[in-house]
C-alpha cells in the first residue's frame, strides 16, 4: 500500500493535469474563434468592432480563474479579421500544482473574414 496509493494518486493527478490543459487550450482556441467571429461582423477596426471582440474574449475567458491571460489582439485588414492570444494555465492556483509544478502558457490564432459590403 505505501508504494501504490502514492503512484496512483501521481497518476490521477497527472491524467486531470492533461484534461485541463486540454480544455483550457480548447476554450482559449473558442474564445479566439468567437472573438474573430464577432469583430468580422462590424465595419473595419471600429471603437464598437474592439470593444465587442474585447467582450467576447474576456467574457468567455473570465470564468477560469486558474488561467491568466497574457496577451489578447486582433488586426483588421479589410475584410480579414486575424486574433491571437496567449495565456498562462497556472497549476500553482489549482490542488494539481502537487504533480504539475510548471505553469505552462496556451497560445491560439484564429481568422475571419467579413463581407466587403458590410454597412455597420
Amino acid at each position: 500500500m505505501a508504494l501504490v496509493v502514492p503512484l496512483m494518486l501521481a497518476i490521477l493527478f497527472g491524467f486531470l493535469g492533461v484534461l485541463l490543459w486540454v480544455e483550457t487550450a480548447h476554450d482559449l482556441s473558442a474564445a479566439v474563434a468567437l472573438a474573430s467571429t464577432t469583430a468580422s461582423t462590424f465595419r473595419e477596426d471600429s471603437p464598437a468592432a474592439v470593444a465587442a471582440e474585447n467582450d467576447t474574449f474576456y467574457g468567455t475567458m473570465r470564468q477560469y480563474p486558474y488561467v491568466d491571460i497574457r496577451r489578447f489582439r486582433c488586426l483588421h485588414e479589410a475584410t480579414r479579421v486575424s486574433c491571437t492570444a496567449s495565456a498562462a494555465l497556472r497549476f500553482d492556483r489549482t490542488p494539481l500544482s502537487v504533480a504539475w509544478p510548471g505553469n505552462p502558457t496556451l497560445t491560439s490564432a484564429a481568422v475571419s473574414y467579413s463581407s466587403a459590403y458590410r454597412t455597420r
